[in-house]
């Protein structure tokens, strides 16, 4: 009975080494296409740098760096929506406080693109919560309550006119 159950363990810790080493294995892929991906970009290639980065995103989830530079690349190219989606995704899956405030910080500067300044708004308080210390955070945050306001008003005129 005691060598069943020591060849049980065995096989148990065993097989999560291989998965580790699988998912370590994974990673390294993974930060290789993001830098082929980062390559590409620099070439002017953003066909090629997409397919990279949406590779690497595949290939590891702990990768944050993949859905964040591909996130960029759509905000330069001025794809707003595809942008907003993989800041979103870093922001969620993010475990590191400095990741999450640079994703919500481009979130909130996705917002103000489409000027959807309330939205803005709370995704740059969210930046701010991971990083408080974020001088250029700050300002974008007084500018966007400012827009936010400027909208507002505008809208009321508007109705009062009618």
């Amino acid at each position: 009975m005691r060598i069943l159950v020591a060849l049980i363990l065995l096989v148990g810790t065993f097989s999560n080494a291989q998965n580790e080493e699988e998912q370590l294995q994974a990673l390294n892929d993974s930060k290789n296409l993001t830098w082929e991906g980062n390559k590409d970009l620099s070439e002017n290639n953003f066909v090629e740098a997409e397919v990279d980065y949406r590779k690497a995103i595949s290939k590891s989830s702990e990768n944050v760096a993949a859905p964040f530079n591909l996130g960029n690349a759509y905000y330069n190219n001025e794809t707003f929506s595809e942008a907003f989606g993989r800041f979103k995704e870093v922001g969620e899956t993010a475990t590191a406080k400095a990741d999450k405030h640079k994703a919500y910080h481009n979130i909130g500067n996705v917002f103000m693109k489409r000027k959807e300044y309330e939205k803005a708004v709370e995704a740059y308080k969210e930046a701010l919560r991971n990083n408080p210390t974020d001088e250029e955070t700050r300002y974008n945050l007084a500018l966007a309550k400012e827009m936010l306001k400027k909208q507002q008003d505008e809208q009321k005129n508007d109705q009062n006119e009618d």
